[in-house]
């Protein structure tokens, strides 16, 4: 458990097992080329809720038992070079929950659920200014490599990129008929909005390519429905091929705003008559250039 201004230090061969919990804290620090293992005895590895400024760097984080960094009303929080293992049900390998300013930059992240999975569980914290930049990730089991969802309690859900990453795996069905290498599924009342995805590459999405999906909002909540609007996707390459899927939910929540800018599947350039793309009714403005 970490008080202000701590610092956990865990040297290179070094394998430290247990987790790390800290509170209403400010300037914590997680550092070093060693290992923290979880021996499936935690159900949040890592657990930060109501902390500031704070930075993991170098480690290796691996085997909980449930979702790996859960990071509950964060502001100021950087994951850089990181890598995140897990292997048992419900692994997500790093989820900022209802978090501002965060940047998860230069990991690797093999997971058997999503390995980055950007949510607003609380209606009282929203999300705003997330960079997920220079990963790798690989989806063993139920995983999609970035997914903006399901749970978007919150206001709004805004100012998120996800620039210059690596989806080697993304498989497993899900409570919306699959993962896609990655998507937004807006499963609550949020406003999600101006997401870019920019120079993506997704080597394997066994059931969906992309998606972009409004719920009833019941999927893991009491709804209701949201909206997703201003999202740009450009030098986006699949390398097979697969459905894009947008999905709206009614007249009143809506789909608005979709780039699509030098995208291609299979090798071939993206079109908006590729059989690929799947537009819902509920859906504005869909360009692809």
């Amino acid at each position: 458990t970490l008080k202000d201004s701590e610092t956990v230090y865990i040297a290179a061969g070094a394998i430290v097992y247990g987790g790390i919990r800290a509170t209403g804290v400010s300037n914590i620090r997680a550092l070093g080329r060693g290992i923290l293992d979880g021996g499936f005895e935690f159900k949040q590895m890592v657990l930060l809720e109501n902390c500031k400024d704070i930075l993991f760097e170098g480690v290796m984080i691996r085997n909980g038992d449930g979702w790996t960094n859960t990071l509950v009303n964060c502001d100021g929080l950087r994951y850089s070079h990181v890598k995140v293992l897990s292997f048992g049900p419900g692994g997500d390998g790093i989820d900022p929950l209802g978090s501002r300013h965060v940047v998860i930059s230069n990991c690797f992240l093999r997971c058997t659920d999503d390995c980055i999975a950007i949510k607003a569980l609380a209606p009282e914290y929203e999300v705003d200014d997330v960079q997920v930049i220079n990963n790798t990730m690989i989806g063993f089991a139920f995983s999609d490599g970035v997914t903006i969802g399901f749970e978007t309690n919150a206001r709004s859900v805004s100012n998120i990129t996800v620039r210059n990453c690596d989806v080697i795996l993304a498989r497993g069905g899900s409570r919306v008929e699959g993962h896609s290498g990655f998507s937004i599924i807006c499963d609550g009342p949020a406003v999600i909005s101006n997401v870019l995805y920019e120079n993506i590459r997704v080597e394997k999405s066994e059931l969906k390519l992309f998606e972009l999906n409004i719920t009833d909002g019941t999927k893991y909540g009491v709804g209701p429905p949201g909206h997703i609007k201003d999202i740009t996707l450009k030098d986006i390459s699949w390398a097979h091929a697969g459905p894009i899927i947008l999905k709206g939910w009614d007249e009143n929540h809506r789909i608005q705003k979709v780039t699509f800018q030098n995208c291609s599947i299979a090798g071939k350039p993206l079109d908006i008559k590729n059989p690929a793309m799947q537009i819902g009714k509920f859906v504005d403005d869909v360009t692809v250039r």
